[in-house]
């Protein structure tokens, strides 16, 4: 969904034609808006108030106050998402009631009745040139947008539950003793790095305790650290699935693709 502020001139247009319109009904809006009325009727366009849903048809749109400048910049980002293929519904409620919002503004909206039964808004954003000026920074050209992840995670959980779905981790590491507790960060830092999912306990549990840890965890490989090990240089990898053991020098890990084929042989 997108539309247009145009410029402060087009704004403050946009302004003066709201409050012309919703004056007549100061006295039937909800106390929010008759405040909004003052200060900022745009965000009156929001107002969720069944009081004052019942005039927003009416309302004056924004597009029909745009100078030929401000249509110009809408109608050629039109024409660049119509020669990206990118779908887009010019959405004349779509506004901002904030002072740092310049020009296009947009918002990306699930309308899968399954998931929510009314549209909902998942990302919203717009051209910002007015937000570092009133942080008393230089005059700044921006964009930018806000997503609301939670929702964002309920679309993908309904939509792709397999991205969802437990598939355990590929590395567990136990480690015994105060002085493997740098290496087994490393060791983790290592694994992450190489695109492995890897887990250790922060809380130094026993030996055992640790082994329960990485079967909740559904590793597919445990990764033995001790103090020996550590002197030695070496890591023994048990493979869960088997109970088969392999044994690797800190080097070897350099080369994780190496090491991933043998214990996966």
């Amino acid at each position: 969904h997108i539309n247009t502020l145009g410029n402060a001139k087009v704004r403050q247009d946009y302004h003066d034609a709201l409050v012309n319109y919703f004056t007549p009904f100061k006295d039937q809006l909800s106390d929010d808006s008759k405040r909004r009325l003052e200060k900022n009727p745009l965000r009156i366009l929001d107002s969720k108030d069944e009081q004052d849903k019942q005039f927003l048809p009416g309302a004056p749109r924004i597009i029909d106050y745009l100078d030929e400048e401000s249509k110009a910049n809408f109608d050629q980002i039109l024409e660049m998402l119509d020669q990206l293929d990118i779908n887009y519904v010019i959405d004349n409620d779509l506004v901002r009631g904030l002072d740092y919002y310049t020009g296009v503004i947009f918002e990306f909206m699930v309308e899968d009745k399954s998931i929510w039964e009314s549209a909902s808004t998942i990302l919203g954003g717009g051209r910002y040139d007015n937000l570092v000026k009133e942080f008393d920074g230089p005059a700044t050209p921006a964009v930018g947008f806000g997503i609301g992840e939670e929702r964002l995670m309920l679309v993908l959980q309904k939509q792709n539950p397999a991205l969802f779905a437990d598939q355990g981790i590929d590395f567990f590491i136990t480690n015994i003793g105060q002085e493997t507790q740098i290496k087994v960060v490393e060791i983790a830092r290592l694994l992450r790095k190489n695109g492995l999912k890897a887990q250790y306990d922060v809380d130094q549990k026993k030996l055992k305790a640790q082994f329960k840890k990485a079967d909740r965890a559904n590793a597919k490989f445990v990764i033995t650290l001790g103090a020996k090990e550590l002197s030695d240089g070496v890591l023994n990898v048990k493979r869960l699935a088997d109970g088969q053991t392999f044994r690797f020098s800190f080097g070897d890990l350099e080369n994780m693709n190496a090491v991933m084929k043998q214990l996966k042989e």
